[in-house]
C-alpha cells in the first residue's frame, strides 16, 4: 500500500498549495462582445426553431 510520501511523489503537491491569482477578475470589452455574440446566436437559434415548428407540413397531392 502506498503511503503519503509516495502518493505525493506520484501525483504532486496537494491542491491547497496551488497558487491563487492576486488580481480580481475584471470584465473587459471583449467579454461583453463575446457574451452578446453568444446571446445573439442563442436567440437566432431559438427563433429558427420557433419558425420551423410554425410551418404547416407539406401535403402530397
Amino acid at each position: 500500500m502506498l503511503d503519503y510520501n509516495n502518493i505525493e511523489k506520484l501525483f504532486g503537491a496537494p491542491l491547497n498549495s496551488v497558487a491563487r491569482p492576486t488580481v480580481p477578475f475584471k470584465i473587459q470589452k471583449w467579454h461583453i462582445i463575446v457574451a452578446l455574440g453568444v446571446l445573439a446566436l442563442a436567440t437566432y437559434g431559438g427563433y429558427k426553431i420557433y419558425e420551423s415548428s410554425k410551418k404547416e407540413p407539406k401535403k402530397d397531392d
